[in-house]
């Protein structure tokens, strides 16, 4: 036991229940640690701000999108151009995408959201057709009619400018 206890002690290292502690060993591996105030450890370990910083990509994002679509508002307003401010807002942004102005990341995240909830967004022009039926009741073949020929003619010139863009 005495032998045990003075090697243990030139070791630097103690026997407890059979388990040898090292001393060395564990003074050298906290000298590799490095502390660092507790207020920087706290801050990276439980105040993380990644909700935060994605809530305001999503803002930034979002008023990219809304800025092009006041653009396309206010040159529809200074022009007096027959078009839907909504096309011209989205024609700037296409634009602005594709001459790298504006970088697909930074509009990606909320395009996709928006995407993803299209649906959601034809509810109130769904549940507005509910005022309107006996109108549509009347004119039921007419609106039938424009909207196969509307639909008939979006293929037909699609297909005829996919064929020419492929030409070039």
């Amino acid at each position: 036991m005495k032998k045990m206890q003075n090697n243990a002690q030139q070791n630097k290292s103690i026997s407890v229940n059979n388990n040898v502690i090292d001393f060395r060993a564990n003074l050298q591996s906290v000298k590799q640690i490095k502390f660092e105030p507790y207020t920087t450890y706290f801050a990276k370990n439980y105040l993380t701000l990644r909700p935060i910083k994605k809530g305001c990509f999503m803002v930034i994002q979002c008023a990219i999108i809304f800025g092009c679509l006041a653009l396309g508002e206010l040159i529809v307003w200074l022009t007096g151009i027959k078009l839907p401010s909504s096309m011209i807002g989205m024609l700037l942004l296409t634009t602005l995408l594709s001459t790298k102005v504006i970088k697909l990341k930074h509009v990606e995240g909320m395009a996709n959201f928006l995407v993803k909830n299209l649906g959601f967004f034809f509810v109130p022009a769904a549940v507005s057709l509910m005022l309107f039926f006996d109108i549509i009741k009347a004119q039921w073949l007419p609106i039938l009619l424009a909207a196969t020929l509307s639909t008939m003619l979006v293929i037909v010139v699609t297909g005829w400018i996919h064929q020419l863009m492929r030409k070039l």
